[in-house]
């Protein structure tokens, strides 16, 4: 009884919306409807799959995960490696780290829109002064997605750093000692005994950056709203359009099934990966 009403919310917030968003799938309805949805069967899967443009998203959304959060987890566990070791001022440097996490990712997106001005900007007068530019960064299709991609890693390396350095810092310190005496390099130490220990923790590091960047959407919306020539259109964004731009609601509701059937499919993976690692 205790839990009971932490179950309706959870349902409220978590579990309608989908079943809801499974029910609009099935139907015709749009935006501004003025009556009562009709039952289309699959045909609006049917649409979404030999839509170019919605593979062009998924492929996007892939490559921006692809791209994306390895980087993160390595440059995270490299910055975790250097404060393994206290040094002065470690703990306010750490701390400063950290704040990238806090901005809104709204917040970001327009930052990183300014500082790439050509004309104005902080990184567009950088450019300029080692002669690569001026250039329209968020207008060139070739640099356009790369910089979506900078500016998320930019801001959300610090959540691996975090993760990583808790489980670092909660490693047996034996294991390290004794391999330190055995004559283990650094690196032998790194991949025979810090990579094994710490294997569940970066694989849920892991799979929580990438339930995130499977909705990343503020950012996007504010820096290129999926342009230049849909060259930023990931796949929420896409999502977005279809349901509030062309008023395609049930549409936009099969293509959200995909997405959580990806992001379900990937999850799995991962935890199945992460698994056999530890029985073995």
């Amino acid at each position: 009884m205790f839990v009971f009403p932490a179950l309706i919310v959870i349902f409220a917030i978590s579990i309608y919306p989908v079943i809801f968003s499974l029910y609009l799938s099935f139907t015709d309805r749009t935006l501004l409807y003025l009556r009562a949805p009709k039952f289309v069967g699959f045909s609006n899967y049917s649409n979404v799959v030999s839509d170019k443009l919605f593979w062009h998203s998924l492929k996007l959304q892939l490559s921006f995960m692809l791209f994306a959060i390895p980087l993160e987890l390595f440059v995270g566990f490299l910055v975790a490696l250097l404060f393994l070791k206290d040094f002065p001022l470690c703990r306010l440097l750490r701390s400063l780290l950290m704040l990238p996490v806090f901005i809104l990712p709204v917040v970001s997106g327009l930052t990183w829109r300014l500082m790439l001005q050509p004309g104005y900007g902080l990184l567009g007068s950088f450019f300029n002064s080692i002669s690569l530019g001026p250039k329209s960064w968020l207008a060139d299709t070739k640099y356009a997605f790369v910089t979506v991609v900078l500016q998320d890693i930019w801001r959300m390396w610090p959540f691996m750093f975090m993760i990583i350095y808790a489980g670092l810092s909660s490693l047996p310190s034996e294991y390290l000692e004794a391999a330190q005496i055995d004559g283990a390099k650094f690196w032998q130490q790194i991949f025979h005994i810090i990579f094994p220990l710490l294997r569940s923790v970066m694989t849920m590091a892991v799979l929580l950056r990438m339930i995130d960047a499977l909705r990343v959407f503020s950012e996007v919306y504010v820096m290129t709203y999926g342009g230049p020539a849909n060259a930023t259109l990931l796949l929420p964004l896409y999502i977005h359009k279809q349901a509030f731009e062309f008023g395609k609601v049930a549409y936009a509701s099969a293509a959200s099934v995909f997405l959580l059937a990806v992001s379900l499919a990937l999850s799995f993976y991962l935890v199945r990966a992460s698994f056999r690692g530890e029985v073995s």
